[in-house]
């Protein structure tokens, strides 16, 4: 071979490696865009999906899960450790002291409390485990999150 095949096969593999970084960075691009739009617009089912799974984990003690409402805008985190998209969203949440626990002759109890959420979507299907970091904004959710996160690996 000729020392010009050598530099055409060096420009194809280098052409094959930008189309390649390409293709990844604007398919990420695109999941975030659909997850922003699919997020906005199933933000009442996903409510209402995030307090029915809150409920069953029986926490905060005392207090059962009235309603939550979204926050803030949601701020997207991209998993790979479980190839998915995380999604924290502040919600403001009301409770109500369960009748005969410790909690009912609390008047704090009733007070709406502020709290991240947790939302993940994988495989185009939007999900939640009822996991919320009460009482933190986003960013202090985000790096209890990836410390936990790293914990794991």
């Amino acid at each position: 071979m000729t020392q010009y095949h050598y530099i055409a096969i060096l420009f194809l593999l280098l052409g094959l490696l930008v189309f390649w970084w390409l293709r990844r960075h604007f398919r990420t691009e695109l999941e975030l865009g659909w997850a922003a739009e699919s997020f906005r617009l199933q933000q009442e089912l996903l409510q209402e999906m995030f307090i029915a799974e809150s409920r069953k984990s029986g926490k905060p003690k005392g207090l059962q899960w009235v309603s939550c409402q979204f926050d803030s805008a949601p701020a997207f985190i991209q998993d790979k450790q479980h190839q998915r998209l995380i999604v924290l969203v502040e919600m403001l949440i009301q409770f109500e002291p369960i009748p005969g626990s410790d909690m009912e002759d609390n008047p704090a109890a009733r007070e709406p409390r502020l709290g991240t959420a947790v939302f993940f979507v994988q495989k185009k299907s939007w999900s939640t485990e009822g996991k919320i970091f009460l009482n933190l904004r986003i960013q202090n959710a985000y790096q209890t999150l990836m410390q936990s996160l790293s914990l794991k690996q």
